[in-house]
């Protein structure tokens, strides 16, 4: 079944029916993905060299922590960052929970991340001290995203 026609706008505008914003082919063509040169300005793969190669960096730097906790032992993991843009709390043990807390060491009040469970702070990412608590001996990753400019 044909998709309905809708009138045509003032200025000359028409809507065209799109089957699914998800497969616009605008969007979908991997022969060129994206057009990334032109969007993000260069300096990403595949869009060639020169000046304007140059000028682009990565203004993020990321950092990967392991973490041994001791059962009870409140501990400081980073620091206040107000340049920090990401951050994800990952607990590695199967069966022990961990309290976690921001600005303060809140012991068992903070936050709770269930066994196996991962906190993902990204557009909401608290600039605070992260300290750690945790009732028994585990395992915790700790993945902090920060801008460099």
């Amino acid at each position: 079944m044909p998709a309905p026609r809708i009138p045509r706008l003032r200025g000359g505008t028409d809507y065209q029916h799109m089957p699914d914003a998800g497969y616009d082919p605008r969007v979908t063509d991997l022969s060129h993905p994206l057009n990334m040169g032109r969007i993000a300005g260069a300096g990403l793969p595949g869009s060639g060299s020169g000046a304007a190669a140059r000028r682009y960096y990565n203004k993020n730097v990321s950092t990967l922590t392991p973490v041994q906790l001791t059962a009870n032992v409140s501990l400081r993991i980073l620091p206040y960052n107000d340049r920090r843009s990401g951050l994800q709390i990952v607990n590695k043990d199967p069966a022990a929970p961990l309290n976690y807390s921001f600005g303060n060491d809140a012991g068992v009040n903070g936050l709770q991340l269930a066994a196996g469970g991962m906190a993902l702070y990204d557009f909401t990412t608290p600039p605070d001290t992260l300290y750690l608590l945790a009732a028994a001996d585990i395992l915790v990753a700790i993945l902090e995203i920060s801008r460099m400019d």
